[in-house]
């Protein structure tokens, strides 16, 4: 009778790790329903093609008391099951500093097209078609911001591509498998753990690659002599603070961490807001004057 129980349980755990998985691969999408205007924001609908090929929908802001089409410009990246919205904090100051700002959303994500989420891995020829656009729009060197899945697709893409000056990430996982374990156990505690095996092989079967190779961790030190910004909270437990203590340890100079006290997943911005935009602000008009292009 145990026998049978046990089996039974592990039989429903190997249901319910397919199930997660598949929710992962194709998560429900959310949709900004307020417009940037809503939030006192002066932007312009765009549209623009991934790498691959896929229509992504986002909204371009120019800078303030200043030539937009000369302006530095910040890519902003979400979240994976958000959308922009969730980055539209962090227009203000952006703008208000001389720099431009382009929020879009992912592949699958939002308003934009696509079938599937790969947690970073295809999302890279997503922020390159971004950045293409970006280029497009002004000459003025050109920075990339993202947290979570956001995150860890800015320090993939960066490390591959030059036209990507500077770097940062909040709450960025080091490689994506560490990130799928720590995130079963949080949630499920030790059937987490027993899941784990299982939910694997289900979510590199459903995404389609192999998910190891979702790994910042192996090309962030790529990214210099680019500066690098790493920024974690304390109290993250979706993304384990060593995430961000592992890759500061593997990037090359010059980078930074800072551990945001007390901060949960991505709230940085909501728990330090003074302290959080004066870095990011002062992080990206360094990083992107171009007077800087001549010492790299």
């Amino acid at each position: 009778m145990l026998l049978v129980g046990l089996v039974g349980t592990y039989l429903a755990l190997v249901v319910l790790s397919y199930f997660i998985a598949a929710l992962a691969v194709r998560p429900p999408r959310l949709t900004e329903r307020r417009t940037p205007a809503d939030r006192g924001l002066v932007g312009e609908a765009i549209e623009f093609d991934s790498l691959d090929g896929i229509s992504l929908r986002g909204w371009w802001f120019p800078a303030t008391n200043a030539d937009s089409t000369l302006a530095p410009t910040v890519v902003l990246c979400h979240g994976f099951a958000m959308s922009h919205g969730m980055m539209l904090r962090y227009v203000p100051c952006l703008v208000a500093a001389g720099i431009n700002a382009l929020a879009f959303d992912f592949r699958r994500h939002g308003k934009s097209a696509g079938e599937t989420v790969s947690f970073g891995f295809h999302e890279a020829a997503d922020l390159l078609g971004a950045v293409g656009y970006a280029r497009q729009r002004s000459s003025g060197r050109l920075g990339a911001f993202g947290v979570s899945m956001g995150g860890a697709t800015v320090l993939r893409t960066a490390a591959v591509c030059e036209d990507i000056a500077a770097a940062a990430s909040e709450c960025a996982f080091a490689r994506l498998t560490w990130a799928m374990a720590s995130y079963l156990m949080t949630f499920l505690g030790p059937f987490g753990l027993v899941m784990w095996p299982t939910a694997f092989v289900f979510g590199q079967r459903l995404a389609g690659f192999r998910l190891t190779l979702c790994a910042p961790l192996d090309l962030v030190a790529r990214i210099s002599p680019r500066p690098l910004l790493l920024i974690h909270g304390t109290w993250d437990t979706i993304v384990w603070p060593f995430h961000g203590r592992a890759l500061v340890e593997a990037a090359g100079e010059p980078k930074q961490l800072w551990c945001a006290s007390r901060s949960w997943h991505c709230r940085a911005h909501r728990d330090h807001r003074e302290q959080f935009e004066r870095r990011f602000v002062e992080f990206f008009a360094q990083a992107l004057r171009e007077d800087s292009a001549k010492l790299d």
